[in-house]
């Protein structure tokens, strides 16, 4: 019985942490959607401005040196902006 409440507990925390997981990963999409005005999957400084953080810190997004941001880096810009605010 103990057992059984715990995998249903487990299951449980589990569940939630990949629903979060996924709802952030739709809303990065979106936001980032949102910011590519021209929609060529590329962010511009033009386009980051929009985003006062990503605008700030847009060459360290920028982890290529190509003076966009793609879907990769702006998602480990999130990554790090997420890490950053939980410290």
């Amino acid at each position: 019985m103990k057992k059984t409440i715990g995998t249903i507990a487990l299951y449980a925390v589990t569940t939630s942490f990949l629903m979060a997981s996924d709802a952030n990963s739709v809303k990065s999409v979106d936001n980032f959607k949102a910011l590519d005005l021209n929609q060529d999957l590329m962010l511009s400084v033009e386009e980051a401005a929009n985003d006062v953080t990503l605008f700030n810190i847009f060459a360290k997004a920028d982890s290529d040196g190509n003076q966009q941001v793609n879907r990769s880096e702006y998602n480990d810009f999130l990554k790090n902006k997420m890490e950053k605010e939980t410290e």
